[in-house]
């Protein structure tokens, strides 16, 4: 990997860090402040449709506006607003509308940058080696992502919101920083420099257009809605659930989650040190195989009446960290060959319709989930949406592989 994207992702690192240490807190003030979780969902939902209606078209922005910059700016503005609203809780003028055009605004941003880095990152990096980013690029997340919410639940419990603002503030800055540091060279030809100008709906449409004549964008957005509805909602939607109901304490949820953590740190940092190139078939099938078969492995072994409810709990987190693993190595082809397959012009707005075919999924499967949690259990439920899944892998996106190659 080359210096600059050393320098790209020490900036993301430093910017998801103070953001996962922030995301913890507002769920934590809101139920301080009304002690209500209708409130909550309330503030999620907002921002979770705010987010949709956007992406498309800050898709755009980010294909026709210099990345580089536009990643300097949106760290430089989150981190503004943040420091801001730290000085606002530090006076106690916090409220829920206040609160909620903060994460509304704050969510605008972000997003932004998310379209903007996204569709840099390809340009930092040899082809030859975007499994690797990819890998990177999942080792700090989850860094992240593990250390941030436990300091900012700690700095919450004693310090207040306004100390995550503050850091998370100064993060953005010093992410800012770092990203000058980047070297790229911006080619504007035929695009449009003035934000008011850009011709959006015309924008949405040549890139929709483009991605339903292409057969390898279209499988890939297959694959990746398939992954949606029958993987990633069950783990990261029910997960709790799967426990409680089959009578495990809140510690075992926890530490299964530390599991799942663990297979994709391990996963991530393992393809880094894999010197030949995990884009083959032979990667592609064994990866999905055996995160399937793990997930109905785990089901089975949760429907299974053990009087060792502590060995029953290392067979379940055994499956957990299998899924986890091979979970992660089939994301870093499949995205490494979405990556591939975009025109440079159109990699942002086509990877937001990517998302919003993903979002629509997953809301779809947790409608049914719900249903199926609720009328027939949790061993059904998951049993269920893995034989499908495997019989989907199997007949459909297998049988499609050289979609990939073409």
């Amino acid at each position: 990997m080359n210096k600059n994207f050393y320098i790209y992702i020490a900036g993301r690192f430093t910017s998801g860090f103070g953001d996962s240490i922030q995301i913890i807190g507002f769920p934590l003030l809101i139920l301080d402040l009304y002690g209500s979780a209708k409130i909550m969902a309330l503030a999620t939902t907002v921002i979770m449709i705010t987010e949709i209606m956007i992406r498309p078209f800050l898709g755009v922005i980010a294909d026709n506006l210099n990345r580089k910059k536009l990643m300097i700016n949106t760290d430089i503005l989150s981190g503004l607003l943040c420091l801001i609203m730290a000085f606002v809780a530090y006076k106690d003028m916090l409220s829920l509308p206040i609160i909620i055009i903060y994460l509304v605004i704050q969510s605008f941003v972000s997003t932004l940058f998310d379209s903007a880095s996204y569709a840099l990152m390809p340009e930092l990096v040899e082809d030859k080696k975007l499994e690797k980013a990819y890998s990177y690029m999942t080792l700090i997340n989850n860094i992240s992502s593990i250390s941030g919410p436990i300091i900012g639940t700690m700095l919450y419990s004693f310090l207040g919101i306004k100390i995550l603002l503050l850091i998370n503030g100064i993060s953005f800055l010093i992410s800012a920083v770092t990203e000058i540091l980047i070297k790229y060279i911006y080619n504007k030809n035929g695009k449009t420099q003035n934000i008011l100008k850009i011709k959006y709906i015309k924008n949405i449409k040549d890139g929709f257009v483009y991605m339903l004549k292409s057969k390898k964008i279209k499988y890939v957005v297959s694959v990746s809605m398939i992954n949606s509805f029958f993987i990633i909602i069950p783990i990261s939607q029910y997960f709790a659930f799967f426990f409680k109901e089959n009578g495990f304490e809140n510690y075992y949820v926890g530490i299964a989650s530390s599991v799942m953590t663990a297979g994709s740190l391990i996963g991530a940092t393992m393809i880094i040190f894999i010197k030949k190139n995990f884009n083959n078939k032979k990667s592609f099938v064994v990866s999905f195989i055996i995160f399937s078969i793990s997930f109905i492995l785990f089901g089975i072994t949760l429907g299974i009446n053990m009087q060792n409810e502590l060995f029953k709990f290392i067979i379940l987190s055994i499956c957990l960290f299998i899924n986890s693993f091979f979970m992660l190595s089939s994301n870093v082809i499949v995205n490494s060959a979405f990556q591939r397959s975009l025109p440079n012009e159109m990699r942002a707005r086509i990877g937001s319709f990517r998302y919003l075919t993903m979002q629509i999924a997953m809301l779809l499967s947790v409608i049914v989930g719900g249903f199926l949690l609720d009328s027939k259990g949790s061993v059904i439920y998951i049993l269920s949406f893995g034989f499908i899944y495997l019989f989907t892998i199997l007949f459909f996106i297998f049988p499609r592989y050289k979609i990939l190659q073409s």
